[in-house]
């Protein structure tokens, strides 16, 4: 089994965790150990980050741009889509009027966050089999700026499922998600010496299959924190809802349940000291 170290965002947006999962992953490697990286869900916008909606495109695929922004600085053996199983697009609607938008509950976060696809994906012997759910009708009626043309390349080599509802899209997820994400991180683990498990935004444990991990960082703009890992995850089992998936947990609903182990200071630049990621390579 390899070393995981689990990577929270105290913030929803812009913690930095995929910066420490750069530095840790380079740490690494000088120390010749092998890593990979894993993102069990992610989304982008196809707007607010259109040059990475440029890169799927190109590469006919789609997935994090955080796995892509890792996969550039570290490298990896594992497929895009076995680093990160699922991922979701979002893409503002075409209207007539300001801040409308087009009439759907795949609208998740307004006018301009329209839930239009969603990939999931999952070793299968020698192969991947993915499957991207598609709002095929809201897409195919020009009433996103997402084309039709651009769905059917962002799917391409995968089934494609037509959606036309959050309903359906959650159903689809929950059928999938856990068994999906499971075997998707047993492969990549099966390739590395330490994994390193970004979580999605401030989601404390990112899904109810991981038994445990050997350290959990919680990271922030300045600072990073460090958990009892078994406490940790007992705090997140112990805060889920009944009838809602465990990732629907965030950090700042079991912070107060927690006493941190460690903190440390760090930049963009660095960290103020190096026992943070001397800890990947316990002597």
């Amino acid at each position: 089994m390899a070393r995981r170290v689990l990577l929270v965002g105290m913030n929803t947006f812009d913690s930095g965790k995929t910066t420490l999962s750069i530095m840790a992953a380079k740490k690494a490697t000088e120390e010749n150990i092998s890593v990979e990286y894993f993102k069990p869900l992610s989304a982008h916008n196809y707007w607010y980050t259109y040059s990475h909606t440029l890169f799927c495109l190109k590469r006919e695929m789609m997935f994090s741009y955080d796995v892509a922004k890792v996969r550039e600085e570290t490298g990896s053996k594992v497929h895009e889509y076995i680093s990160n199983p699922i991922h979701r697009l979002y893409v503002p609607s075409v209207s007539d009027k300001p801040l409308s938008g087009v009439s759907s509950t795949l609208g998740l976060a307004g006018w301009d966050s329209i839930a239009a696809m969603q990939r999931m994906s999952t070793p299968a012997d020698d192969k991947i089999l993915s499957k991207t759910l598609v709002a095929e009708k809201l897409v195919d009626s020009g009433n996103l700026l997402l084309t039709l043309g651009e769905s059917n390349t962002l799917a391409k080599g995968t089934q494609k499922v037509v959606i036309s509802s959050l309903e359906e899209l959650q159903s689809l997820e929950q059928i999938h998600f856990e068994d999906y994400v499971s075997a998707a991180f047993n492969a990549v683990e099966e390739s590395a010496e330490l994994v390193l498990i970004e979580s999605f935004n401030d989601t404390a444990w990112p899904w109810e299959n991981l038994v445990n991990v050997d350290l959990v960082w919680v990271v922030g703009p300045g600072q990073i924190f460090q958990y009892d890992p078994e406490k940790f995850r007992k705090a997140s089992f112990l805060q889920k809802r009944v009838n809602l998936p465990l990732r629907e947990v965030t950090f700042s609903r079991i912070a107060d349940l927690l006493r941190p182990t460690g903190r440390h200071a760090w930049s963009p630049l660095g960290l103020s000291d190096d026992s943070l990621l001397e800890e990947l390579t316990p002597r």
